[in-house]
């Protein structure tokens, strides 16, 4: 869908799609790369990603970083509503 506010653009991702994405792999931040937030989805896969592989060296306390990164990604599914250009998700 288009919007006449948005210069008629199309968003990037619909918001279903974002959601989905965020419940699902939002711990390595592939919602924010469908959005368009490329900077904020490199930071969460990244964070996801290191937490995992550092796991056997601190004795899994760095698995509360994806934990972080999926708490992070729930919340950009519930607040977001417009891809990385500011068009609105339909």
């Amino acid at each position: 869908a288009t919007y006449p506010f948005a210069g008629g653009r199309q968003a990037k991702v619909s918001r279903l799609i974002y959601v989905i994405l965020a419940i699902f792999l939002g711990w390595v931040g592939v919602h924010n790369f469908a959005a368009g937030r490329n900077n904020t989805a490199i930071v969460q896969l990244i964070t996801g990603l290191a937490g995992f592989l550092l796991a056997p060296c601190t004795f899994g306390l760095s698995l509360l970083a994806p934990f972080a990164t999926y708490v992070w990604a729930i919340v950009d599914a519930v607040t977001q509503t417009q891809d990385g250009d500011g068009v609105v998700m339909p």
